[in-house]
């Protein structure tokens, strides 16, 4: 489904209805038929999660190649010189042999994914083969050690979002009626007017408060605090 799915979008459904009967006919063997599993690591899950680039490009390499297609999807070449090659190409194809034909059709369609109908696909396939190869730069520089290796990729990427973060300092949140700039606090004192929740602590959701409040007092009480607490009020 990732793979097809440009070209073919109702594979999404096909999909959903794969997805929905595979749920089920997995629970009714899981708790039907089924024994104690052997014991997994987590280094399944994280497999699963590094194939998950891999399935991202031939997702967009086969979209853009659906959407290079000018007998289905038509569009115009970003340059007037991809159509000048491809003008060239179809006159030595009529005077090619068979085997330098196919290559010449090869290239010609390689040159339908330069259209502003692929160009969202290409950026994409750019992005993860620029993503890839600094990936494998970090790997090669970590002597291949795993741990040395996410060090590296942790580094660059906190070095790249404080450059970004820097660039973007001037940015202002917001401005008010005055025109000057609205702080944080000045927003909370309006989500709190407005009964919008602003944090993610317990304490302050509504909902969850006196689970919070409960959770703190048992900590008290196992901390002792709570018995000294109700020791010098009884006395």
């Amino acid at each position: 489904v990732i793979c097809y799915s440009g070209g073919f979008p109702l594979l999404w459904w096909f999909g959903c209805v794969y997805l929905f009967g595979s749920f089920w006919l997995d629970k009714f063997v899981f708790l039907r038929g089924s024994k104690k599993p052997p014991m997994y690591t987590e280094r399944v899950c994280q497999m699963a999660c590094q194939l998950v680039p891999i399935g991202i490009v031939i997702h967009a390499f086969l979209s853009m190649w659906a959407f290079g297609s000018q007998e289905v999807f038509p569009s115009e070449a970003i340059s007037s010189q991809i159509t000048d090659r491809q003008a060239t190409l179809e006159e030595r194809r009529i005077t090619a042999g068979q085997l330098e034909r196919y290559g010449l059709y090869l290239l010609r369609r390689v040159l339908d994914c330069f259209r502003w109908g692929t160009i969202w696909q290409f950026l994409i396939c750019a992005a993860l083969a620029v993503y890839g190869a600094g990936y494998l730069v970090l790997v090669i520089l970590g002597g291949g050690d795993e741990k040395r290796t996410l060090a590296l990729f942790r580094a660059v990427y906190t070095f790249f979002i404080r450059c970004l973060c820097c660039c973007c300092r001037k940015a202002k949140v917001g401005t008010g009626a005055s025109g000057k700039p609205t702080q944080y606090v000045e927003h909370v004192e309006d989500m709190k007017k407005a009964g919008i929740i602003y944090d993610y602590e317990m304490v302050t959701n509504p909902r969850y408060r006196a689970a919070a409040l409960a959770i703190a007092k048992q900590n008290e009480r196992l901390d002792g605090t709570g018995t000294m607490a109700g020791t010098t009020g009884a006395a």
